[in-house]
């Protein structure tokens, strides 16, 4: 729902911007026309208060007319060609040079939120044509740049006086890249201060005041939507609307912090960086290289790392990915997974233009990740859920156990999950029945980008609470998703998805009751006996998906804390089964025997 509601409701950028097509845009007004300075944490009733006065109004006023104009110029311009393309019975794609670049241009000049929408569209070729995501990929590093005099004065009161004048002395005249809320320039630093090459980010000078008038008029569409009433006075739409754009807009609020986002990047290297735990996880299949935060040039709005030399992941202008990079693709996605289900925290802005590929020859796939201003912290319990929905769907098909997991997974409430369980486990197996696409015994093929269409059309029907990690996790792995079927159209997620959650659930290291309590319904009969049948399939599919030895499988479970009692479950009764076999073939033999003794002496 909210994916709709931000959609016509987006901020804008520079009048630098502004296509030929675009109405320009009002002023914003100065922090004394505000009742109060804007807060640097996300809070929507203190940034209302501060847009309380006659000039905060304004300036919101004036923000919605410059949306309506500029919408209703591109609608103007698209119209005719949708319609043409109605009549003929083809699909609505936008491909027409023109209309492909009115349609950029126009994001770009609506700004942030705007031209976060064409990045993530630009990933996503199959739903929105080859040449608009060819076109759309320019706003991923190629936004128009605000003046270099604007980012000097912006380092000068950033940054302590010594500080500055090191970065002043080699910033060149022209940005490496410009995006929705920054700009980056590539500097060398003095030999005094190191000489190493870093990159320094520097926040838009209007990107706070832009996105806060944003904030008021999503909110005021949203309270709108949740008081809309049907013929017996229910709420016709039952997610909390206010509540999701107050979310959105806090996340967007984050990005803006390059304090927060230099917080984010130590996170992040500290567990994927060199030495770090996950990294010496996923060490078999891939490197994740993190930029290094360096503080001493760093505040709320300059950012200075290390320069990480590479190339992005698709080229400039470019939506398709060659076939030679899937398995890099592959990485990505493994490397997101292993974000979202074990470390719990993510990089939720995986475009590709943030994800490069580092110079240099390795015999295993390499990505560096950029842009960490939207991070994500993922429940434990969250975690855990996903890896039991993922399971009990793919290895048991059971969708009204998914169903059971929603409070768990935080979309539901308990008292809401308990009253509306069978409605929700019917819904649900509608839903499964039409993204799900069975061929045989296999693994079934699954379009992510359905799921989350088919997602959204439930989420009205029930009290869904969206926390930022669905949303930002969703995204995270349709875009990805998205970049590896450019390359191969029959690529199929969960051959990434399903052996990840199936080796999370069998190597539990922290011995989680819900794992544990998941992997018993998988591989225990309906009167609560093991089924070594079961068993040696769950087995059997690891092993074939992840590439693993069978063996290697089980001693993984065993040394874990929560597979520990599995495996030595498993090794029972396989014993037990030997042991019957054993006195069966004892007793057959004896029978044997018995039997031509009785014809000799006969």
């Amino acid at each position: 729902m909210w994916c709709v509601l931000s959609s016509v409701l987006l901020p804008h950028s520079p009048a630098a911007l502004a296509s030929p097509r675009a109405s320009p845009s009002p002023p914003l007004p100065s922090p004394t026309a505000l009742a109060a300075p804007l807060p640097t944490t996300f809070d929507a009733a203190a940034i209302a208060a501060a847009y309380s006065t006659d000039g905060g109004r304004a300036a919101v006023r004036a923000r919605a007319l410059t949306l309506a104009s500029t919408l209703a110029s591109l609608a103007a311009t698209l119209a005719p060609p949708l319609a043409s393309a109605a009549a003929r019975g083809t699909p609505p794609h936008i491909a027409s040079r023109r209309g492909t670049r009115a349609v950029r241009e126009a994001l770009a000049a609506l700004g942030p939120t705007a031209i976060k929408l064409g990045q993530a569209a630009a990933n996503r070729p199959d739903l929105v044509g080859v040449r608009l995501a060819d076109e759309l990929r320019l706003l991923q590093d190629a936004v128009a740049p605000f003046a270099t005099p604007c980012a000097r004065e912006i380092i000068r009161q950033e940054l302590p006086p010594r500080r500055a004048a090191e970065l002043l002395a080699a910033l060149p005249e022209a940005p490496a890249a410009a995006a929705s809320l920054g700009q980056v320039y590539r500097v060398r630093l003095p030999p005094a201060a190191g000489g190493r090459e870093v990159a320094v980010k520097v926040l838009r000078p209007d990107a706070v005041q832009t996105v806060a008038c944003d904030l008021l008029l999503a909110r005021r569409a949203a309270a709108w939507a949740e008081a809309l009433r049907g013929p017996r006075g229910e709420r016709l739409l039952r997610p909390a609307l206010v509540g999701a754009v107050d979310e959105f807009f806090s996340r967007l609020w984050e990005e803006m912090d390059l304090q927060h986002e230099a917080r984010n990047i130590e996170r992040f290297r500290a567990l994927y960086g060199p030495g770090g735990a996950a990294a010496r996880r996923l060490r078999r299949r891939g490197e994740v290289v993190v930029p290094e935060v360096l503080r001493q040039w760093s505040g709320a709005r300059v950012l200075t790392m290390s320069w990480v030399e590479g190339e992005p992941l698709l080229a400039r202008g470019q939506a398709t990915l060659a076939g030679g990079e899937l398995p890099l693709v592959r990485f990505g996605i493994e490397a997101t997974l292993s974000q979202m289900l074990e470390e719990g925290v993510m990089h939720c802005d995986p475009h590709g233009g943030n994800l490069l590929r580092p110079r240099g020859r390795s015999a295993r796939p390499r990505l560096a990740y950029l842009d960490f201003g939207l991070v994500s912290d993922v429940p434990l319990q969250v975690r855990e859920a996903l890896v039991c929905a993922v399971a009990l769907l793919l290895f048991d098909r059971d969708v009204p156990a998914v169903a059971s997991l929603f409070s768990e997974l935080m979309l539901l409430p308990a008292a809401e999950l308990e009253a509306s369980l069978p409605q929700l486990q019917a819904r649900l197996q509608l839903l499964a029945d039409r993204v799900l696409q069975h061929d045989g015994e296999g693994l079934p093929k699954l379009r992510f980008d359905r799921l989350l269409t088919e997602l959204a059309l439930v989420a009205p029907q029930f009290a869904f609470q969206l926390p930022p990690y669905f949303l930002n996790n969703a995204r995270a792995l349709a875009t990805l998703e998205g970049m590896a079927r450019s390359a191969d159209r029959d690529f199929d997620v969960l051959q990434v998805v399903y052996p990840f959650a199936l080796r999370r659930l069998l190597s539990d290291h922290r011995g989680s009751p819900v794992l544990r309590d998941t992997l018993v319904r998988l591989t225990h009969d309906a009167n609560g006996r093991l089924d070594l049948a079961r068993v040696n399939r769950l087995l059997r599919e690891t092993a074939q998906l992840t590439g693993r030895s069978r063996g290697r499988v089980v001693l993984d479970a065993a040394l874990s804390k929560g597979g520990r009692g599995f495996a030595l479950s498993v090794l029972q009764a396989s014993l037990r089964r030997l042991g019957r076999r054993l006195r069966s073939r004892i007793s057959w033999r004896g029978r044997s025997v018995g039997g031509e003794s009785s014809q000799a002496v006969g």
